[in-house]
């Protein structure tokens, strides 16, 4: 059920009313639109695809809410890694560098070298300046990473190859 309002609310960016994803969920109408409301919001609540807009009474996807904030109003998290080459399966990675932005302006920095678990590839060295001595006693990707997510947060992330 959740995956056929999930599809039509997709193609809504308005959103629909709880007595149209009623009318979706439930073959016959019933005496009680309360009660086919009070079903939808307990299906779709606890998903947080779904968003209900008090001041509108209808329900949309969150990614539609999303897009429709003004651009200065939301948080970006602009992400860089080095790796140890361009694979991902044989590489790792060497640091994490990171800026939080809003309207334009500077929030905050999050940097951390990482210890790839194996050694750097000298032409990679040339290319980023980062060495084995430098990563030696730096965390594992595995203790990086949780400190980065916790520093992007909800933001959007923007990032590159």
């Amino acid at each position: 059920m959740r995956r056929l309002l999930y599809q039509h609310l997709l193609a809504q960016p308005a959103g629909a009313t709880p007595d149209e994803l009623a009318g979706l969920v439930f073959t016959q109408p019933g005496p009680d639109a309360a009660f086919a409301h009070h079903l939808v919001r307990l299906l779709l609540e606890p998903d947080a695809r779904f968003h209900f807009d008090e001041a509108t009474g209808r329900w949309t996807v969150r990614d539609h809410v999303l897009l429709a904030r003004p651009l200065d109003e939301v948080e970006f998290v602009v992400v860089d890694l080095e790796t140890t080459g361009g694979s991902p399966g044989a590489s790792g990675v060497t640091e994490i560098g990171a800026v939080r932005v809003r309207g334009g302006r500077l929030l905050d920095t999050f940097a951390t070298l990482v210890n790839p678990g194996h050694a750097i590839p000298p032409f990679v060295t040339a290319l980023t300046g980062i060495t084995n001595e430098m990563v030696a006693a730096a965390p594992p990707i595995a203790e990086a990473l949780p400190c980065f997510l916790a520093f992007a947060g909800e933001a959007v992330l923007v990032a590159h190859n």
